[in-house]
């Protein structure tokens, strides 16, 4: 049975393979072809294929016509094989040996009928091979064209189905005569005189000692389950040559597997392809089953090849409804739980469920972290502030990830959320009382309008509500009386909803009338030197609508002044600190305050300030003093911590004071040296002073003394 449906499949085969080769027009002019174009088109490609491949101690040779004229000039004239040894013991000869020569001549329609009688494949193969349509065939040259491709392309499948009917189309050759030290070239060329002209003749290489590799079906995938079918994708290598493909399959953990296609799987011209991959669809027999799946291919020589990797299949019903009758129900103000049903028993096909949430239907977005257990029905979700109403799908996600979407559920939100409070609130009142106020609310979707409160400066805590805006505006118009002693006027502007829900905490506007009366200038209150800048203080203007403070510097004697820098505003002293000043040379320094329309008071007292040249420097008192007994010297070492952009240290002066004696002159080192040696003679307290002098000439005054007490040992 099963080698009668390969006889059928191989006939309906052939037979599309014959109507994709049949042209469907052909001009006058192609007709008019003569043989001896034959020839001259298929000077530049190769129309032989030789394959090689190890037997039972022998080498079997397979090849194939590349072309269709090719293959009938074989089927008509048969084929030379020549065979000579190159290698031998592993050493190349100089020379080929024992050549070989036989012809393989067809064989007659007798010699295939008896082998037919018991040779399904060889029965099929005989019909379309000696199939003769000599009466159609004189009558349209194009119709014998499609016959031989037709006849050319069922054959060649034939012959890689079964080695027989590769024997007897003289397609193959099995060399029994080799040794497992030899190594051969064979050479197989049609038995044609214009063989080389035809360039029908191809060489292969071939011993018992060479590995010739053998390929699998590689990558194997299932690349898609759905309705019982599970579609198989796999590759081959590049080198690899697979006429057909059987499909095994394995319901006991991959222990045995049994063939799913009875006739070869036949890739041809219009099987589903993904790039350099093929496809293969087949259904399971039984559902809630692990399968295993694994390909091999059938070679030239009607072999299979080993197993590819196998890949694991569970069979699952992928036809699933969807999640129904979605209900709703609030935990608390915010917090709402979705429910659904689900048959319990097809939840043994489910990953588990999805729920999503949207607004518009156009943007989801989905709840759950991770898919939701396959035994759950029910989910919470918190919502956010200012939502009213909401919807919420649930998806069950099968096995393969693919979902099924209920119905939307509205949900409408309890509202007791109120609006976000106003941001970017800016207002400004002219010199006619006219109020402008700006900003920018939260849009929520329920914001209903603002209510308006107003009080004035004295009374920060009369809030008055003077207006109602039934609108989701962002911006009023007030007015308000001038002529009143006190600028300040606050508002408040709280947002409300259809709802009646209020913003609590808002921000409180402060806006000033305007004013034409200058602020109080700062007072000037201390200045002091440190480290050749000085620092100064004012306290601040007596106004309280100050926005800013601009310092000013004169060089005197010049009497102009110029900007120099903005004071930060502060509550109890504005201070400024100067750059690095000029010794000698006096300078005055003002303040002015500017209010919020822009007046700008007198100046502030001027503040005379001059860096005097100093008569002396600071004393050096850090010194370190330390006795070595083995030189007998003591060691001063000392620290001078004078920093100035105008003057460097020129040279320090060592004093020393003996016992009986005043301070004296004991030496001087470089500015950069911090450490003296003196040598001691006799035993006795010794103190030692150091002061510093200026590259111009400047002396520090005199520091602390250090003392150290001395007993200098006896040389013996």
């Amino acid at each position: 049975m099963k080698k009668l449906l390969l006889l059928i499949c191989l006939q309906v085969i052939g037979f599309e393979m014959y109507c994709q080769s049949k042209p469907q027009k052909q001009s006058t002019i192609n007709n008019q072809i003569k043989k001896s174009s034959t020839v001259q088109a298929l000077k530049s490609i190769p129309t032989l294929q030789l394959l090689a491949k190890h037997g039972k101690g022998t080498i079997r040779l397979r090849w194939v016509a590349q072309t269709p004229e090719i293959w009938a000039l074989g089927h008509q004239y048969g084929y030379i094989l020549e065979r000579t040894t190159v290698i031998r013991n592993n050493k190349t000869l100089a020379k080929p040996e024992d050549f070989k020569t036989i012809a393989l001549l067809p064989f007659s329609e007798q010699e295939w009928s008896k082998l037919a009688q018991t040779d399904d494949y060889v029965r099929a193969a005989q019909s379309f091979y000696f199939y003769k349509p000599e009466e159609l065939a004189e009558k349209d040259t194009s119709l014998k064209s499609a016959i031989t491709r037709g006849k050319f392309a069922f054959s060649s499948i034939a012959a890689d189905f079964s080695s027989t009917v590769a024997s007897l189309m003289r397609l193959s050759f099995e060399d029994s005569l080799v040794k497992s030290n030899e190594i051969y070239h064979y050479t197989i060329k049609l038995n044609h005189p214009d063989f080389q002209k035809l360039k029908a003749e191809t060489r292969v290489t071939a011993g018992m000692s060479w590995n010739i590799k053998a390929y699998t079906p590689q990558k194997l995938v299932d690349l898609d389950y759905v309705d019982s079918t599970v579609t198989l994708k796999w590759v081959i290598p590049q080198q690899a040559i697979f006429t057909g493909y059987v499909i095994e399959r394995s319901a006991d953990g991959g222990v045995s597997y049994e063939r799913v296609n009875q006739a070869p799987f036949v890739p041809i011209e219009n099987s589903p392809k993904e790039k350099d991959a093929f496809l293969y669809t087949t259904k399971v027999p039984k559902l809630m089953l692990n399968y295993y799946y694994r390909i091999r291919g059938i070679d030239p020589f009607a072999e299979q090849s080993d197993p590819s990797n196998s890949v694991k299949v569970f069979a699952f019903q992928s036809r699933l409804p969807e999640p129904d009758s979605l209900l709703s129900n609030f935990l608390n103000k915010r917090t709402v739980g979705i429910r659904w049903r689900f048959p319990d028993s097809l939840t043994i096909n489910l990953q588990g469920f999805n729920v999503y949430k949207t607004l518009d239907f156009k943007n989801f977005t989905k709840v759950n972290k991770e898919v939701v257990s396959n035994s759950t029905r029910t989910i919470f979700d918190r919502i956010e502030d200012g939502i009213e109403n909401i919807y919420y799908t649930v998806a069950a996600v099968d096995l393969r990830g693919r979902q099924k979407t209920s119905e939307p559920l509205l949900v409408n939100i309890i509202d007791s959320i109120p609006p976000m409070k106003l941001m970017n609130l800016h207002g400004k009142i002219n010199k006619k009382g006219i109020t402008r106020i700006g900003w920018t609310h939260g849009k929520e979707r329920d914001l209903f309008g603002f209510n308006v409160f107003r009080a004035e400066g004295i009374r920060p805590k009369d809030m008055e509500l003077i207006r109602v805006i039934q609108h989701p505006d962002t911006a009023m118009i007030d007015t308000v009386a001038m002529g009143t002693t006190n600028r300040k006027v606050l508002y408040v502007i709280v947002p409300i909803d259809f709802h009646s829900n209020a913003t609590r905490a808002n921000d409180t506007l402060v806006l000033y009338r305007p004013d034409v009366t200058p602020p109080e200038p700062p007072k000037t209150v201390y200045f002091a030197f440190e480290n050749e800048k000085a620092s100064i203080k004012w306290l601040p203007s007596t106004s309280e609508d100050v926005a800013a403070y601009k310092l000013y510097k004169q060089d005197l004697p010049d009497t102009a002044t110029r900007f120099i820098a903005d004071v930060k505003l502060a509550k109890d002293t504005l201070r400024y600190i100067t750059e690095s000043m000029e010794e000698e040379k006096s300078t005055n320094y003002l303040l002015r305050a500017i209010d919020q329309e822009g007046l700008i008071s007198n100046d502030s007292n001027r503040v005379e300030i001059k860096l005097n040249r100093p008569h002396r420097l600071p004393g050096v008192d850090t010194l370190f003093i330390s006795y070595d007994d083995t030189k007998q010297e003591v060691i001063i070492k000392w620290k001078y911590n004078y920093f100035s952009k105008k003057r460097q240290i020129q040279s320090f002066f060592l004093s020393k004071l003996t016992p009986g004696t005043d301070f004296n002159k004991l030496g001087i080192v470089s500015g950069d040296t911090f450490e003296y040696r003196d040598p001691i003679q006799s035993s006795g307290t010794y103190f030692y002073r150091v002061l510093a002098e200026s590259t111009d000439g400047i002396i520090s005054v005199k520091g602390k003394p250090i003392s150290i007490k001395v007993k200098v040992k006896k040389k013996e």
